[in-house]
């Protein structure tokens, strides 16, 4: 007794099982191939994020060196022209630092927290710091990428 029809002289077709096994499979695919371009995406948004926060604080301690460390270096003036930034409350110095100000800079759709630090290490030479921050992703955690420069006064 056959039971299944085909292979010599029944009738040709594939079963039901056959069409859901190959159904899945396709399936299954399909949403390893979503899965992986959704994963890279995030994971392009995340490195500009990072290449952006990362700019901010080369282009901060650039400008400030070029002022020769001075305490009136102000990023919302000297910046007004080409980038959205703003005084902003809070930012706090690492011990034996003094605090320039904290900052908030528009680049795109977020918002980069920017605090500037500066401490006089020898005669005639200022070290200057930049610590910028950025949420990642909707929680409370920051990303955090400090900057250290030296400029002789």
């Amino acid at each position: 007794m056959r039971t299944r029809g085909d292979r010599h002289g029944g009738r040709p077709g594939t079963s039901l099982v056959e069409v859901t096994l190959g159904l899945s499979v396709i399936l299954i695919t399909a949403l390893g191939s979503a899965y992986y371009r959704y994963a890279t995406a995030l994971g392009v948004q995340i490195a500009q994020a990072h290449v952006t926060g990362a700019d901010v604080a080369v282009t901060l301690v650039e400008a400030w060196q070029g002022m020769s460390g001075s305490e009136s270096f102000a990023p919302d003036q000297e910046f007004a022209s080409y980038l959205t930034v703003a005084p902003a409350t809070g930012g706090s110095a690492p011990s034996g630092y003094t605090l320039l100000g904290a900052y908030d800079i528009v680049v795109g759709p977020r918002t980069y927290r920017a605090t500037l630090c500066w401490k006089d290490v020898a005669s005639g030479l200022r070290e200057i710091g930049v610590a910028v921050s950025w949420p990642l992703g909707h929680g409370e955690q920051l990303k955090t990428y400090p900057l250290t420069a030296y400029v002789r006064r």
